[in-house]
């Protein structure tokens, strides 16, 4: 299901698809040490090791929550660029130390890793508000820790630092300051715009158009009708649909949850609401997002999400999913995070303000990774090595 993100008054852009945030800027790497959104989920899940505890803090990769609980065995992606052994590492540790939580994918491709930070940029005076975001950096790297591709998800505030942290851990210094004054020839590769000014896509020489990140994926055993009675047993009230949730065509359940009861002083028009949306074509359960809206009050939005996410985790019943919400759950603090559970792409997505057309949310979305972190490969004479409109939104 893809969420698609409402803008509040004081957010120009935020052009969320699916659950990743706007601005996003992708980097293929190798061997080197526009008006952003205010809210977002991050842009999600990492190349395989046996998964580990989440929140590590240090330089070890870890993973929140293994799914499965198997080792899974790494298949080395192939090119020709210079490698550069542990940059994986090195990236995720010098995002730790600046308050970044890392985590890894549970992944039988590559080492694929994300590093998140929510956080809140307070008022500058009366006229302005909040600003709650996110900032994230997914990267694929090879069994020997060469990172070779990558994607950064930030503001471009003056007053946010992270754009700056995060280029200085992935890049080399000299590479880092020509992509931080929006240069275009950085010394390991090539620099192109997404269609719409969305973002920038990089990659290195090497990086070939044969080359292909695949992400490897298992459907829930459960499908949208086998999950419908238990859902119902949950006094959840759902009905099939072919739309999600941002009116794209896609087969699932929508539930919704009648118990859920706002605080009647929350001055919403609409009332505050629970709903989940489950997205299946027929071969099992393939996303999840929890949905807690329309209330004026950040916290009854979260409260909504409290009071839905623990029935559909007992419904399905799942290790993998139950992983998910677990994590989700430790981080419903008000800002919006990113991580990879098992083999599970989780985000939080945080909209603190409504719009003329738009309300206030809070979304927990359990998908999978898209294959290339979303960078698509170009059609039989396109006339480019890369489709320039990828989306990094996982798929929901």
């Amino acid at each position: 299901m893809n969420i698609t993100k409402v803008h509040s008054r004081r957010t120009t852009r935020a052009g969320l698809k699916g659950l990743a945030a706007a601005g996003v800027v992708a980097l293929a790497l190798t061997g080197c040490g526009d008006d952003k959104k205010d809210s977002s989920g991050g842009g999600g899940f990492p190349f395989g090791t046996k998964s580990a505890d989440s929140g590590n803090d240090g330089g070890d990769s870890t993973a929140a929550g293994d799914g499965t609980g198997e080792d899974v065995q790494m298949s080395p992606l192939h090119g020709d660029w210079k490698e550069s052994p542990g940059q994986s590492e090195q990236v995720q540790s010098k995002l730790s130390s600046q308050g970044f939580e890392c985590t890894k994918r549970e992944d039988g491709e590559a080492d694929v890793r994300v590093c998140s930070k929510g956080f809140v940029i307070k008022a500058a005076d009366q006229y302005d508000s909040d600003h709650v975001l996110v900032s994230n950096l997914r990267y694929v790297s090879d069994a020997k820790g060469t990172v070779l591709l990558a994607v950064m998800d930030s503001s471009d505030r003056q007053d946010d630092p992270t754009k700056k942290i995060m280029a200085e851990a992935l890049l080399s210094p000299a590479d880092a300051a020509v992509f931080l004054a929006d240069g275009k020839n950085l010394t390991w590769g090539s620099v192109a715009d997404f269609t719409g000014g969305d973002g920038t896509i990089l990659r290195v020489k090497g990086w070939q158009q044969s080359t292909e990140y695949k992400a490897t994926f298992k459907p829930l055993s459960m499908t949208k009708e086998k999950a419908l009675p238990a859902l119902q047993s949950a006094q959840l009230t759902c009905k099939f649909s072919s739309n999600d949730l941002s009116n794209t065509s896609k087969q699932g359940l929508s539930c919704s949850d009648p118990s859920f009861k706002p605080s009647d002083e929350d001055g919403s028009m609409a009332g505050g609401s629970a709903g989940a949306e489950l997205s299946d074509d027929g071969e099992g359960i393939t996303s999840i997002v929890i949905d807690g809206s329309h209330s004026k009050k950040p916290s009854e939005n979260i409260r909504g999400v409290q009071t839905i996410m623990p029935k559909v985790k007992s419904a399905l019943n799942d290790p993998g999913i139950s992983a998910a919400v677990d994590w989700a759950t430790k981080h419903l603090d008000g800002t919006p995070h990113s991580a990879y559970v098992g083999q599970w792409r989780v985000d939080i997505v945080v909209v603190p303000e409504g719009g003329i057309a738009s309300w206030p949310y809070v979304k927990v979305g359990i998908g999978r990774e898209q294959d290339d972190l979303g960078f698509k490969k170009p059609t039989y004479g396109s006339g480019s090595d890369y489709d320039t409109s990828p989306s990094s939104s996982p798929t929901y």
